[in-house]
């Protein structure tokens, strides 16, 4: 186990594992820095894109892998479109990963937070030698100011490497956010519970809304994390939107471009208590600007 900023894990692990002739294969859309570390050393990448319904089909990202694929990235509860797996789904990515000899990433920052119809998935650290697990404080405990992360991995020699690479960036974490984060362990179901009530209610209040707005195209409610990526029927850019909507009205979304993501869609996050009041203000800004928009 090693800790630190998330980030910074992200970071260490792709500069420990990757070479320039190497090939990565990359759950896709999601969190920029993982692909951007990639690109970053030079590796050749291929994405594993979801279907319409943003489902993931492990059949597809067989098909991805080559020769010389020397890393599997899934983040799953998936950001920015709540999809989810099963546990024989998992298993599938093990085994492409185990006969073709690659690690697999897996971002688990919104790890826990599912809605009440889904099987917790075990860390790939518990499934796989080469399995690289990642989990923190900011999203499933709503610990963002913590800075606290940790990288799971069973292969000790990566571990280590991990460690020797650490030193010459933040060499340790900060004492008082490493108690603080093992006090939050330890009361892991009063940091977990309220956040995933919050989650759901504000899930089924946004269902409920998108069902009378014409600009809202598809809203295809999570499975798991505290995010949706919404369809929009709309005239201009998802860019231009969410320009456009936090300008007038204050409201903060994230458009498609920002995941390199094709098509009119927005990342809708739901872990905030103020959601109930911003609907309204969201609704406002839609009927004054459905001509403009729409």
């Amino acid at each position: 186990v090693v800790v630190g900023s998330p980030g910074e894990l992200n970071y260490i692990t792709m500069r420990v594992l990757l070479e320039k002739q190497d090939h990565v294969v990359a759950v896709s859309p999601a969190y920029q820095s993982l692909h951007e570390m990639v690109h970053s050393i030079g590796c050749e990448i291929s994405y594993w894109k979801p279907n319409e319904n943003w489902t993931f089909d492990p059949s597809q990202l067989e098909h991805l892998v080559r020769k010389n694929t020397k890393l599997i990235i899934i983040n799953f509860p998936h950001n920015p479109t709540g999809s989810y797996l099963t546990l024989s789904e998992l298993n599938q990515i093990v085994s492409i990963a185990k006969k073709n000899d690659c690690y697999i990433f897996s971002d688990e920052m919104y790890h826990k937070l599912l809605a009440k119809s889904e099987k917790e998935l075990p860390p790939i650290s518990d499934l796989y030698s080469k399995g690289i697990s990642l989990w923190g404080t900011s999203k499933s405990f709503g610990l963002a100011g913590l800075r606290t992360g940790w990288l799971v991995c069973n292969d000790l020699d990566f571990i280590h490497r991990v460690i020797c690479y650490k030193d010459y960036l933040s060499i340790c974490s900060s004492a008082p956010s490493e108690i603080l984060s093992i006090i939050a362990l330890n009361h892991i179901d009063d940091f977990l519970q309220p956040n995933i009530k919050k989650i759901q209610q504000n899930i089924k209040l946004f269902a409920e809304f998108a069902q009378t707005q014409e600009i809202i195209s598809s809203f295809i409610p999570p499975k798991s994390g505290s995010t949706a990526f919404v369809k929009l029927n709309i005239n201009c850019s998802s860019l231009e939107f969410s320009n456009y909507l936090v300008e007038k009205a204050g409201i903060m979304t994230i458009p498609a471009e920002m995941f390199d993501h094709p098509g009119k869609f927005i990342r809708v996050g739901f872990g905030r208590e103020s959601l109930p009041k911003i609907l309204p203000i969201m609704r406002g800004f839609l009927e004054q600007n459905k001509q403009i928009l729409s």
